[in-house]
Order: structure tokens, then sequence, then C-alpha cells
């Protein structure tokens, strides 16, 4: 049976010395031989620890080795890996993690000691990644990979078990698991490997964002081509260029606002120029047509590829190098990847629709509530208004007030009901609007109750506590008022439409 893990196997029967992983910040590196060693301890672990096929392993770390040997290893052992972004608040994470009803959580020993406060977690069991001792009760994985392998093991996991358990959220801001099966990662990632990132066999690949979003999607093509994975800790523009001077990247998974990051440090426009990268993949969030043109030009002769998609439809549309040297096509979301299905359904009045694709690896299930709800339908609605043009994919608008800054979606709902429980504020809509560094920021319209005297440092402060940095308002704006629309509704575009004047769409 094929199993994601299998990729892994390979890779270590070609190349068994061959460096599979880098760590910039530290240095640390793990050879394809000992990468698959720990994974084949880790899930021996799991399989006798009594987890049964189908349960749920959290993984809720940075960019680390660690990581890659908590992801491997429970495929392996035949159960789902739960994806959970290190960038979230504790009791952010709590929710993903009680939704998921995760058995066993890998983590930072702070962040186990700290999720073992919540009264939901105190039966989940806790897998240190990181120091030399263990809190009571809580085992260290670096004791569990160097465990004696010999025993029996037994896989599993079929090729159409579950193999991906990642979330975004839904419109309300709730969390949203979205599940895919081992057959419909392999066949993404072979098809990104055929089309996007014809990536060279053993070469240095980049991952400079978080592994459980768009940087991961490098991570089976890369070992496909028993590549070495260069993994970033947290992104810094400036450190792009020591990256590329020190080692030989050859190519490297972007988000619009890094690119922007980058235009901004001309060290590290200089260095990359003069480097082995070849090139640079983009996706998660729009990129302005001036902010590409700029980044073709100044970046050349590095080629870009652009992917358009989402957590619950995988990858649906790119644009590849010779899309990029036409300037019509700047703004494009890309053509269809091969084996995609894209329909635009209309609205009256408009001349675009609602995307609607279909592809071969969508999620096969949602997780909502406890338990997973099959989809039913072939056809994954993406809240995205768009049209095609000649081929090619327009997007327009977005159906649902998402915002989306630097490449994360941050959903108003989420951060209004944060900021209603705070003492003193009556009213509060949260909008996006424009920002030249992040594609939109978040920004707060308040209403204070009468009498109430508000510090907004300690506002900020208090979100803090409960929301990502990222979620966090830029601006917040005090009014008396908060306008309705007809039906009766905060009228955002009312809010905000002045920030998006002179602009052809709301998408930034």
């Amino acid at each position: 049976m094929t199993n994601i893990a299998t990729i892994l196997s390979r890779a270590r029967h070609r190349r068994p010395s061959k460096e599979a992983i880098r760590e910039w910040e530290s240095g640390r590196t793990i050879s394809y031989a000992k990468l698959d060693d720990q994974c084949t301890a880790l899930a021996l672990f799991l399989q006798r620890a009594g987890l049964q096929p189908g349960d749920r392993v959290a993984i809720y770390l940075p960019n680390i080795i660690e990581f890659i040997v908590a992801q491997f290893g429970i495929l392996r052992a035949g159960l789902v890996a739960t994806y959970t972004n290190d960038r979230l608040a504790i009791d952010e994470a709590v929710r993903q993690l009680t939704l998921a009803e995760a058995k066993v959580v890998i983590t930072t020993s702070e962040r186990a000691e700290a999720l073992r406060a919540f009264s939901g977690m105190i039966d989940v069991r806790m897998i240190v990644a990181s120091g030399d001792v263990a809190p009571d009760g809580m085992m260290l994985l670096s004791t569990i990979v160097s465990a004696d392998l010999s025993g029996s093991f037994s896989l599993e996991a079929s090729t159409d078990s579950d193999a991906l358990l990642r979330f975004t959220s839904g419109t309300s801001g709730e969390p949203k698991g979205a599940l895919v099966t081992h057959r419909a990662w392999i066949t993404r990632a072979v098809h990104l490997l055929a089309e996007l990132v014809r990536i060279e066999e053993e070469s240095m690949v980049l991952c400079p964002g978080p592994i459980t979003h768009a940087a991961g999607l490098l991570i089976l093509p890369g070992f496909l081509r028993t590549g070495t994975l260069v993994l970033m800790r947290k992104f810094y523009a400036s450190e792009i260029g020591k990256i590329a001077e020190a080692l030989p990247i050859r190519y490297g998974m972007f988000v619009p606002t890094m690119i922007k990051m980058i235009l901004n440090e001309p060290s590290a426009v200089d260095k990359l120029r003069k480097s082995s990268m070849q090139q640079i993949s983009y996706g998660g969030s729009p990129i302005p047509s001036s902010v590409l043109a700029d980044a073709l030009d100044r970046l050349s002769p590095i080629t870009f590829v652009q992917s358009y998609g989402s957590h619950e439809a995988g990858t649906m549309s790119y644009l590849d190098e010779f899309d990029h040297k036409s300037l019509k096509l700047l703004e494009s979301a890309g053509k269809p990847v091969l084996n995609v299905d894209i329909r635009i359904d209309p609205i009256e009045g408009q001349r675009f629709g609602e995307l609607l694709v279909r592809t071969p690896w969508s999620s096969n299930a949602s997780v909502v509530v406890k338990g997973k709800r099959e989809e039913r339908d072939s056809w994954v609605r993406t809240g995205d208004l768009g049209e095609m043009r000649d081929g090619y994919l327009f997007l327009m608008e977005r159906l649902n007030d998402v915002i989306v800054t630097g490449s994360f979606n941050v959903y108003p709902g989420e951060v209004e009901r944060c900021i209603s429980h705070y003492p003193g504020i009556s009213d509060c809509v949260v909008v996006g609007a424009p920002d030249d560094k992040w594609g939109e920021k978040v920004i707060a319209y308040l209403v204070k109750k009468p009498g109430a005297e508000i510090n907004e440092n300690e506002l900020n402060n208090y979100c803090r506590q409960s929301l990502a940095g990222y979620k966090l308002p830029k601006e917040l704006i005090w009014i008396d008022e908060i306008p309705l629309n007809a039906n009766r509704k905060p009228d955002r575009n009312r809010l905000v439409a002045v920030r998006w004047e002179g602009r052809s769409r709301r998408i930034n």
C-alpha cells in the first residue's frame, strides 16, 4: 500500500547519507537515513502506545527538524497528522485540538505545560520536542526516536485512508478542519512537481514560511527529488540574502508579503540575483501586479511561478514562468492545473460569479464538530468571485469578508467577538484595508459605551492574549455608531470604501 511516508523510504534507499533537512538558524542537519529511522521509531512508539488507525496526532511546532520527524512518523503509523499553526495563541490551538479529538500532541515544553492548564487537555498525551528534560507525565521526542527499532511493525494506512487534517476557519472564524487522504496528497505533489515546481535532483529547497501552510507543499516534491529542505524558523528579509549567499538554494516558496519585504532590502535583492536561485514559487494571497512586475525586473534571471489554492480544494490554477512574460496576465490567478475543473456560477447583474472547482486532491471530509463530515459534492465552493478570460482565471472579490494579511486568513467575526468582551466597548466591526506590506491589514471600528475611558494599549494587550499577532487590528478607529445596510446589518463596505478607492478590485 502507498503511504505518504513511503516517499521518505524511497529517498532513503536512493541517497541514505544525503542531507534531507537543514535548519538555517541552528545549522542542524539530518540525513535521509537518520530521518527515516527516527520516523519509524516514532511510528513504533505510537502503535505500541495503543493508538488505532485513523486516530489524530497533532503537531504544534515551528519550522524545525522535529516537525518533519513527527509528520512522517505519524503517517507511517497509519495515524492522521493534525497541523496546528505555530503562530496561534494557546487558547486558539486548544479549540483546534479539541475539535480534532487529538490523542497526542507533539509540541515544545513551554506549550505542553500551557496546554495542560486547560481542562480538556488533561488526558491528552504530550510529547515534548525541545529541551533535555520532559515535564512530569510527558515524554521527550528525542528519547522516543533513539529507541531500539527491533520488533514488529505493522503499517495500517491504505492509500485512501485519512492522512492529514489541516485547519482553516469558517466564515464565523470558528475552526474548520479539512481531511485529505494519502492518495490525494501524493497526487497533488506529483502534479506540483510536473507543472509548478520543476525541482531538479538533489537541489536545495527553501521553506521560509510555516510548513503548516504553503511552504509545506514543497516537502514531498523535494523528497521525491532527494533534495534538501532548508527551514527558516522565522522569516526575515535580511536573512534571505545571507541564505542565498551561503547555500546553493535553487527553489523557494514565498508568500507575496515576503516578496514585498525582500524588494525593500537592496542587499537581499543583490545577493538573490547573484545566487543559485532558479525559481520562486508564490501564493497564499493575491499579489499586486506592480509588485510582481518589480520583482520580475529586479530579481531577474530568477523565474516566478504562481499558484492559487485553498485548504479544502488544494491547488487549483497556476501561472508558469512563460505566463509571467505577459503583462496582461500578471493579475491573473492562472490556468487550471491538469485534471482540475473550474466552474463559474454567475451572479445576476455581474460579469463575474462564484468560483467552484473540482480537483483530484480536494478534502474528502471536513471537521466542524467532533468526528467528521464526509464531502458528498465533488465541486468545492471557494467563496471567491472571478471570471475566466481566454482560459485564465481572474479573481475579482471575495464572497465573504475574510481578510488575507501576510497570506494568513483573518475572519472579522472572531476578532469582533474578542474585542466585544473588553469592558467599555459598545460595538465593533472589523474590516480589511489594502496595505503595502501585508497585502491587507485588519482595522477595527469601535463604539464606546457612554462615559467609558479606554486605553488602546491595554485593549491591544487584552486581544493579544486570545488572538495570534497577525489577527490583531493594525488600526483602532473610534466612531459614534456603526452604519447599517438595508438589511440592518453592519455596512462593512461603507466603512472601508474610501480605502479601496481607485482600485479595480477588492483584493490587494
